[in-house]
């Protein structure tokens, strides 16, 4: 009797409301493409939960800090560095996250955070009106008396340096006489001077200053005293002097912005990037201070767009503005100019396809993963390059997004995570948890369901971050931090349910034999048991055949069901297991009479 193969890793059914025929998809299972025994690759049992400790509540956001190797998390009201909270967090919606060399920023409740590394709170704000640059001052440099055979000279050190010197001159003789004051400013130096002749009062005539302002250099004064006439003539010259140093205050005015609600968050060459919220435009930061717009060309909009931005994100050295019909490329031009624009967009790279949601997208591979918009038509799920989009969902994962509003795609949330040789793209939908493996799709797109429970729960895990030699994870519904285990597939120590579909088989009128599964065994701490049940339409399945799967030590189990029964047309398979220990399942195949 002839055997026949049957494979595992993409099964097929029929919708019963559309009759359309669709991916049976995996639950809870990761197809391998790796040779094994006679079949060309495998299906192996999602890694499980296993909890390091709890937290204030559920997951709002995780970032992975390069520049102090941890992980920060926002759960509840708290944002967490590694397991220590280190700040409150209003609000419950999700965050965004981004981090430069002294700060991580976490945007949250339309206020943009920067947390300092050496405990500084900021916050996003405008430069002052004014600000002092140097303050102003006046002081005597030196004061001294005229003295007969001695130089009236003033010695300059770097401090007198600043703003401006004044010498005033106070002609004065010994028999008490004083002259009229002569003040002589550093434009008047090197030029002769002379003061109105007087008959009553001493007053001085070729005054001369000379000198180089500079730090060790003098200036020197020379003059010709003239006496009263009723001065004796034996009345000595007493001149007084005092070389004044005079600083202006120095006030920088800067423009006032208005800053808007921050939604979103990114880093780029030295600066935030953040986005306003309404989409119209975004604003950079200073270099100088990260906590302030930059000073003269903070803000740019994405004119192409006329909804405004989505989402904004960093590749490379450009700025990406998702909006919800394109998706936007800016360039830095790097100009010193004060006049000249930061960023410049580039249109030869934008993108006509939008994106669902804020946080529905997220760097996959080499470029980013997103969920489009329904402005573009019916959503799906495309991987962008420059200028273009390829799509990498399946008709059947369509169907599934298609079946939720534009509302609900807006909170979908999306991020990648690689282990083991699996490249995964994860998307959280509002009723489903899909899992695409980009290293397991080669010959057709490799997607799967996650969930958790027995039922049709959501899977509750997100936010995967590989974090020391674990990946971590937070909770959808509580205030925990597990980690990923991979010698065991339960969820908390809850067992979980792993579903997998055959394609249909054509077998006329024949009888169906030893039907067996490939299936590695012997690491169940107790004896689990295996579903199978056959359909003959892909649409009804029958009654479930009980057959013990793995015990422990059992490492050569034969999972086999002797007798499966007549065929008249087409059969296909259902294997289910609910189990805490990991499934691995290769090759299924059954005897034709």
């Amino acid at each position: 009797m002839p055997r026949i193969q049957i494979p595992l890793a993409r099964g097929l059914r029929k919708d019963p409301h559309t009759a359309d025929y669709i991916d049976g998809l995996p639950v809870n299972m990761l197809a391998t493409p790796k040779e094994v025994l006679n079949a060309s690759g495998y299906l192996r049992s999602f890694p499980a939960l296993e909890k390091r400790h709890s937290v204030d509540g559920v997951s709002r956001g995780v970032q992975y800090n390069t520049k102090n190797n941890t992980v920060y998390r926002v759960c509840g009201n708290k944002l967490y560095r590694g397991q220590n909270a280190i700040a409150d967090i209003q609000g419950k919606d999700r965050v965004t996250m981004a981090h430069s060399g002294y700060s991580q920023a976490v945007a949250s409740g339309g206020k943009l955070k920067l947390y300092r590394y050496d405990g500084e709170v900021k916050e996003l704000s405008n430069w002052p009106e004014e600000d002092v640059i140097t303050e102003g001052y006046k002081r005597d440099v030196k004061k001294w008396t005229h003295k007969e055979g001695n130089d009236d000279f003033v010695p300059l050190t770097k401090g007198d340096l600043d703003g401006f010197l004044t010498l005033k001159i106070t002609p004065k003789t010994s028999d008490g006489k004083v002259g009229n004051e002569m003040l002589i400013t550093e434009q008047m130096v090197g030029v002769k001077l002379s003061q109105q002749e007087e008959d009553d009062k001493p007053y001085l005539t070729d005054v001369l200053v000379e000198g180089i302002k500079r730090a060790g250099g003098k200036i020197t004064v020379t003059y010709k005293m003239n006496l009263a006439k009723s001065s004796e003539q034996t009345a000595k010259d007493v001149t007084e002097f005092v070389m004044t140093q005079e600083v202006l205050e120095v006030v920088e005015r800067y423009p006032q912005y208005e800053l808007g609600d921050v939604v979103d968050v990114a880093r780029n060459r030295g600066r935030y990037i953040w986005l306003q919220k309404g989409g119209e435009r975004f604003g950079v930061t200073d270099l100088e201070d990260e906590s302030k717009p930059d000073r003269y060309r903070p803000f740019y909009t994405a004119e192409s767009q006329p909804d405004g931005i989505i989402a904004i994100d960093s590749w490379r050295d450009m700025v990406l503005c998702f909006g919800s019909s394109t998706i936007e490329y800016f360039t830095i031009t790097g100009s010193t100019n004060a006049s000249q624009v930061i960023y410049a967009p580039q249109p030869s790279y934008m993108v006509q396809m939008g994106i669902a949601g804020r946080d529905a997208k997220c760097k996959f591979g080499e470029s980013f993963a997103f969920i489009s918009n329904p402005a573009n038509g019916a959503p799906s799920i495309y991987i962008l390059g420059a200028g273009t989009a390829s799509q990498i969902s399946t008709a059947s994962v369509d169907k599934i997004i298609r079946s939720y509003t534009s509302d609900e795609l807006s909170h979908a949330v999306l991020e990648a995570i690689r282990f083991d040789g699996h490249e995964l793209l994860i998307v959280h939908l509002q009723r489903h948890t899909l899992c695409f493996d980009a290293a397991g799709s080669q010959q057709y797109p490799q997607w799967c369901i996650l969930k958790s429970g027995l039922y049709e729960e959501t899977y509750r895990a997100i936010d995967f971050m590989y974090e020391g030699n674990q990946i971590t994870v937070a909770d959808k519904n509580e205030g925990v931090i597990g980690n990923l285990a991979f010698n065991k597939s339960s969820q908390y120590d809850k067992q979980v349910e792993h579903i997998l579909y055959t394609p249909m088989a054509k077998a006329d009128n024949a009888r169906v034999f030893d039907l067996e599964l490939e299936a590695s065994t012997g690491v169940a701490q107790i004896a689990d048991r295996l579903f199978l049940s056959a359909t003959a339409d892909g649409i009804n399945f029958g009654r479930e055949q009980m057959i013990e799967q793995n015990s422990p030590f059992q490492y050569d189990r034969r999972v086999l069901w002797r007798r499966v029964g007549r065929v008249r047309k087409n059969i296909g398979f259902k294997v289910r297991v609910i189990t805490k220990s990991p499934v691995t399942l290769s090759d299924l195949s059954m005897r034709v009479e």
